[in-house]
């Protein structure tokens, strides 16, 4: 009588260790900083140029047959756009709005007739140059509401 032995699974176990000098060993660190800067407020004179869009988010569908219906999806966005000049204090102010900008916190703009005073701006961008004829810097500076900034 003889046996047959047929193996139809095989486990390899392997140990494998290595010496190096010296260890390595990466770790991370991550800190979450609850930063909320102190608040501060900019006076400019009046912008010379003011300019609001409110826009919508429309898509026009068209069917085979020619005809066609067009879909509403919301307000895409609120854009505001002031262009001024200003000359007293200028400098000091100028630098206060580049440091805002570089501050995702929502501002605030009073005084001007054509916004809404409740709603919350980004700003996105903030530029300025001195004209040394006139004596004065001219700004530009572009906002959009905060229910809007992706």
């Amino acid at each position: 009588m003889g046996w047959n032995l047929r193996v139809s699974q095989s486990y390899l176990v392997v140990n494998y260790h290595i010496t190096s000098s010296p260890e390595i060993r990466t770790t991370q660190c991550y800190v979450i900083v609850n930063y909320i800067p102190s608040t501060s407020s900019v006076t400019l004179i009046s912008p010379r140029e003011v300019r609001y869009t409110n826009t919508r988010r429309n898509e026009r569908f068209i069917f085979p047959d020619g005809k066609y219906c067009i879909g509403d999806y919301g307000r895409a966005g609120k854009h505001l756009s002031l262009k001024g000049t200003e000359v007293t204090n200028a400098i000091t102010e100028m630098r206060q709005l580049r440091t805002m900008m570089s501050i995702p916190s929502p501002v605030t703009i009073s005084g001007l007739l054509d916004v809404n005073q409740d709603i919350a701006w980004r700003l996105n961008d903030f530029n300025y140059e001195y004209d040394s004829s006139g004596d004065h810097y001219d700004w530009n500076a572009e906002l959009t509401a905060y229910d809007t900034v992706v």
